[in-house]
């Protein structure tokens, strides 16, 4: 007392109630270690498309699995084995990415009557895939707009065009109700319903839509000969051209030629090789008028508002021109359940084709991580700048997968 310091009286009952807060203490916490012991177990055995009957139980079986895989993610690419297959692999899908950004801007131009074009679905593309890059649980799926997701785009502005509804800030309404369903689907393992789907459904799937990009392309190099057979005979030398050369130096690492480090590098870089090579070759030939990709002049969104001026990069969710009706709001969450499960079917399909048995990935899957990373990032974000909606496209991600493989040759005896 005469350092002035408080003093507490220990009676018998504070001494009993300190007790019983400490072994109360010491028993939750032995509780919560067994839960997590217990829960952690359960992780172990969780398999990626299995139905958990559990609140997040996918997604945390996800993040149990895939979250030990994250920093590797990123540091595998700098390793002496990596380092060049990466970046050539980065060149190629670069390319892969831009010609398909642009060809599909073109088409979404025409189809929405220049409410959207190449300028939103090559940000679209790139700020999908730096934000999938960081989150996502399968970094090798390549997201970008999809022909399917084009059709639906122009089925919904139909709808809106109808119903007297400024398409843009439906749009937004549309993506939000998206956003939020699938939400819904990874919280609740919605993505183990694709456990169901077999690999004949697999095939045919990937075989449809190598089918319609060969014939697209096809179409392409074929429909110049409507034109000046000059230019169209030359795109046609340039196209097949540019292939066989990409296939050659593709298969350049089993040849004799040069040296081991060479061969690598030329098999690895073969298509930014031949890309390069007869772009220039194209360009010397500038007397030839050959069909090129159209690039946006300007960084600014494509659409024009009625007074000519060029909309806001942010979309007003209650109208840019005119009010949006309150009705309209909820009448969105109907095209929303369409394009929830087009988005679920293309993202499960794709990411299905990566993870399959024949790839040997040495990287375990994350399917209800992937949906939420969709969920609370990407459709919001495309939403509200007025950008299409992404999702893993099934060539490019295949073809990033292909570029990124590296095989052995086993000999039996």
């Amino acid at each position: 007392l005469s350092t002035g310091s408080p003093t507490v009286l220990l009676t018998p009952r504070f001494v009993a109630h300190t007790q019983c807060v400490v072994a109360e203490n010491s028993f939750c916490s032995l509780v919560s270690s067994c839960m997590m012991a217990v829960s952690t177990a359960s992780m172990e055995h969780v398999k990626p498309l299995q139905w958990t009957r559990k609140f997040a139980g996918g997604l945390r079986a996800d993040l149990y699995r895939r979250g030990p895989c994250y920093l590797s993610d990123w540091t595998d690419a700098f390793t002496g084995q990596w380092r060049q297959k990466c970046t050539s692999s980065t060149l190629f899908i670069f390319f892969a990415c831009l010609s398909a950004a642009i060809s599909f801007g073109a088409l979404f131009d025409k189809g929405t009557g220049g409410q959207l074009g190449a300028f939103e679905t090559i940000l679209s593309s790139a700020l999908s895939g730096v934000v999938w890059s960081i989150f996502s649980g399968q970094p090798l799926a390549i997201m970008g707009a999809t022909g399917p997701e084009l059709a639906y785009t122009i089925v919904f502005l139909k709808m809106c065009d109808s119903l007297g509804l400024e398409f843009l800030p439906a749009r937004v309404w549309q993506g939000l109700w998206c956003a939020f369903f699938t939400i819904l689907l990874a919280l609740f393992d919605g993505s183990a319903v694709c456990a169901y789907i077999t690999q004949f459904t697999e095939d045919v799937f990937s075989a449809l839509i190598s089918f319609t990009y060969i014939l697209a392309a096809l179409n392409n190099i074929f429909r110049a000969f409507e034109g000046s057979t000059k230019a169209a005979f030359f795109q046609f030398l340039l196209s097949f051209g540019a292939f066989g050369l990409s296939m050659y130096l593709r298969t350049f690492r089993n040849t004799p030629w040069m040296t081991k480090w060479l061969r690598n590098a030329f098999a690895n870089f073969g298509a930014t090789i031949s890309l390069l090579i007869f772009s220039g070759i194209a360009g010397a030939f500038s007397g030839v008028a050959v069909e090129t990709l159209n690039l946006p002049e300007k960084f600014e969104p494509t659409m024009k508002l009625s007074d000519g001026a060029v909309r806001p990069w942010v979309i007003n969710p209650f109208g840019m021109e005119r009010g949006f009706p309150v009705w309209g709001i909820f009448f969105t969450a109907f095209p929303a359940l369409g394009l929830c499960i087009l988005g679920f079917l293309d993202q499960n399909l794709t990411t299905l084709l990566i993870n399959r048995k024949a790839n040997a990935l040495k990287k375990p899957p994350a399917y209800h991580w992937d949906l939420l990373v969709c969920g609370i990032f990407i459709y919001p974000l495309c939403s509200i700048l007025g950008l299409p909606f992404t999702h893993a496209a099934t060539i490019r991600s295949l073809t990033n997968l292909t570029s990124l493989t590296v095989y052995k040759e086993v000999v039996h005896q």
